[in-house]
């Protein structure tokens, strides 16, 4: 009975970065920075991740520290992979 209510909390989502869009599995009660690791590993990107977020389609920053189903995140949903202003940092 777990298993296959813990299947059921698994959707796919499309991370877009650059233009390129990638498919990515997903469970509702992971938190959103292990959705953002795993997109960073999809694209291939190894500079500068330290300063990547996911944006919705509204282009709100979705905090790292949720869940998938707490940051609204619904199965089809379209994340944006790209710079955060916040996690630049001072100069």
């Amino acid at each position: 009975m777990d298993a296959i209510a813990t299947a059921t909390k698994q959707f796919e989502i499309v991370v877009i970065y650059n233009g390129l869009e990638k498919p990515l599995t997903v469970n509702s009660e992971q938190a959103v920075q292990a959705v953002l690791e795993h997109a960073i590993k999809a694209f291939g990107i190894t500079q500068n991740v330290h300063l990547l977020s996911l944006f919705n389609e509204q282009g709100v920053e979705l905090s790292g520290n949720v869940s998938v189903h707490d940051a609204g995140i619904v199965e089809g949903e379209k994340l944006l992979l790209r710079p955060s202003a916040v996690k630049g940092g001072s100069r």
